[in-house]
């Protein structure tokens, strides 16, 4: 497997585990809100149905900070950070591989570019350089005695 169709791949694996990732914490945040909706408090509510002494119904509890505050899912801001943040991160490292794959295919474009040039190029007029074979005339004596063939005199 070569390094374009090895990154397209690892493309491909990353793009798929942020949907999904995704698509989980999305059902998730539907079904938290759906529970919500319905009455019940993020955390469940007690046996007896009623809620928590110290905190007043429908409402956050007192001193609730900015790191604690309820929002229209009733979670958590660093729940709801990090419900973006897990699938935002194969999400961001699939772009990363997208933009290696290119790189790579650009390259490999260039080198296919460059040998077409070298297979494109005429060859010198005297035909194409040696290759370090003998020579293409018979320049050697016959061994069986008879006259050589290229108009030289015979050796004696």
């Amino acid at each position: 497997m070569d390094a374009v169709k090895a990154t397209s791949l690892l493309r491909k694996v990353l793009f798929s585990m942020a949907f999904a990732i995704g698509a989980g914490f999305a059902l998730m945040l539907i079904y938290a809100r759906l529970d919500a909706l319905q009455g019940n408090p993020p955390g469940g509510s007690p046996p007896g149905g009623n809620p928590p002494e110290g905190n007043p119904p429908g409402g956050s509890p007192p001193g609730a900070g900015p790191e604690e505050s309820v929002n229209a899912f009733h979670l958590p801001a660093q729940t709801l950070a990090l419900l973006v943040g897990i699938p935002a991160v194969p999400f961001f490292l699939a772009c990363a591989a997208g933009l290696w794959e290119r790189r790579l295919r650009k390259k490999k474009r260039a080198r296919e570019k460059e040998r077409l040039k070298e297979a494109a190029r005429p060859s010198p007029p005297g035909g194409p350089p040696p290759t370090g074979g003998p020579p293409p005339g018979n320049d050697f004596p016959p061994t069986d005695g008879s006259p050589p063939t290229d108009g030289s005199p015979p050796e004696g």
